[in-house]
């Protein structure tokens, strides 16, 4: 608590010395609407009010007001004159003998003002009320407000700092976004939710954390999406987040620590996507993890699921290349992990493969799309008797891979599109008698010289659909297929 009074002496101290510098020393000119209020910093906003100046400020003269509905306050809807580079606007308490108790929706838009104080008569804000303000560097909030509305502070780009204060309870749609400077803010204990791109595209902020005795808090869609520095979100585990929503924290770069809340039951569609996150323990309670939820999280390393799990969506793991260990707790009827792989129990479906699998699990069936997509360390696979179809782009990119083995008695049947292609180091291949569909399953592999398939000539033409340069042939250079097919009863010589 002493801290931050000393840090708002110091500001105004700054801000006083910037005064002083400005005017030559001397005292204003009565009437002066330059003259500078303290700069706001992080403060406890539970303290008696510290946002008070030592010495009382000159309020801004020449703003525009309206009578509110209720006839007993002034709205404040524009400022007049005053709207001057790096300008400073100090509300008044009260106008023509009744309370300031509302700023109006666009009252600062386009403005140049850098600063601004707000009294504690103020009350409501409606919607952007301090929008695309793309100068405004300090605000200094009432300490009674309830709601920081929609687009309050949207397209504020020079925002540095802001303090919610304590009792506020709502931050609603995007209240904060496109403030690409904004590095900092204080969450109160008071909040219960962030409505949906609230801190979309806060490209400064580099951590948020929510005070342990939050109870419950609500996340919107988007709300700290695109947060391109993000390194550190901290919520209690014991707070109450039942859901982290749809791209919340998409794309947020940087972003390598977080905690879940131990009541979470759902992580929507692409809550996060290319994120830094290098371990990830879900609670037991989580029932749901959405389509591309973690997908290209390139730096995760552990991966942990509860029994609680229930539902997957569609590859929500694709591209999370660097996973060396993968597991499911015991319990969990819907899925589990062998070999540090992630396997469907209900279809036998090989979901995700580790960097590390080395051999797909006995009794898979299916290699979904993608499982292995990408994953540059893998060397060697092998392939179980009971595995019917490889997926599209299971294996794309796997830029090492350089043997490939199916064992005995396979069942494959499917070999589909793009399943091998981009795997440089392949040079030969025995594929299984088996198979009736050979796609475009090996293009772009650069050092494939052989395919060897156990079945004839004959077959090997049907599973290709009477084009037994498909599966090799790069639709951007055809014609260059270098590979021999080996077959039972004969070659298709290369080109």
């Amino acid at each position: 608590m002493e801290k931050s009074v000393t840090r708002r002496f110091i500001c105004l101290f700054i801000a006083c010395c910037n005064l002083l510098v400005l005017f030559g020393c001397s005292n204003p000119v009565e009437g002066d609407e330059s003259s500078l209020p303290p700069q706001s910093s992080t403060s406890d906003t539970s303290l008696p009010d510290t946002t008070e100046p030592s010495e009382p400020l000159e309020e801004t003269k020449g703003l525009t007001y309206r009578l509110n509905e209720e006839k007993d306050g002034y709205v404040l809807y524009g400022i007049g004159s005053n709207n001057k580079k790096g300008a400073t606007i100090v509300i008044p308490s009260s106008h023509e003998g009744l309370p300031v108790t509302e700023i109006a929706g666009q009252s600062f838009s386009g403005t140049q003002v850098e600063s601004i104080y707000v009294p504690e008569s103020v009350t409501v804000f409606e919607d952007y009320a301090f929008a695309q303000a793309t100068q405004l560097k300090t605000v200094i909030l009432p300490n009674n407000i309830k709601i920081i509305t929609n687009k309050m502070f949207q397209g504020c780009k020079a925002l540095t700092e802001i303090v919610i204060p304590d009792g506020v309870i709502r931050i609603r749609e995007s209240a904060f976004s496109g403030c690409e400077k904004l590095k900092s803010i204080t969450i109160p204990s008071s909040l219960t939710e962030i409505g949906a791109g609230a801190f979309h595209q806060c490209k400064a902020l580099k951590e948020i954390e929510f005070p342990s005795d939050i109870s419950s808090l609500k996340l919107g869609a988007e709300a700290f999406s695109e947060c391109a520095s993000l390194q550190s979100v901290k919520i209690s585990a014991s707070t109450s987040i039942k859901t982290i929503p749809a791209k919340a924290f998409w794309d947020c770069t940087m972003l390598s620590e977080f905690t879940f809340s131990n009541s979470l039951t759902k992580i929507e569609n692409d809550a996060f996507v290319a994120t830094k996150l290098k371990t990830i323990v879900l609670p037991e309670g989580l029932t749901k993890i959405g389509d591309r939820a973690f997908t290209n999280c390139e730096a995760l390393e552990e991966l942990s699921l509860p029994a609680s799990l229930k539902t997957l969506g569609d590859q929500p793991f694709a591209a999370c290349t660097g996973i060396t260990k993968l597991s499911v707790a015991s319990g969990n009827s819907a899925f589990r992990a062998e070999n540090n792989c992630l396997i469907s129990v209900s279809d036998n479906r090989l979901l995700l493969g580790a960097a590390n699998a080395g051999r797909v699990p006995d009794g898979v069936q299916i290699i979904a799309d993608e499982s292995f997509a990408g994953i540059e360390t893998l060397e060697k696979i092998i392939i179980p008797a009971s595995v019917e179809t490889i997926g599209v782009d299971a294996f794309v990119n796997c830029k090492s891979l350089n043997d490939v083995v199916f064992e005995a008695n396979s069942k494959l049947l499917n070999i589909e599109n793009n399943a091998f292609s981009g795997c440089h180091s392949l040079s030969e291949i025995t594929i299984p008698a088996s198979v009736k569909s050979i796609l475009d399953s090996f293009t772009n592999c650069q050092s494939l010289k052989t395919l060897k398939f156990e079945g004839t000539m004959a077959e090997f033409s049907a599973a290709t659909g009477g084009n037994v340069k498909l599966p090799f042939e790069d639709p951007l250079y055809p014609g260059k297929v270098s590979c021999t097919v080996i077959c039972s009863d004969g070659n298709y010589p290369a080109n």
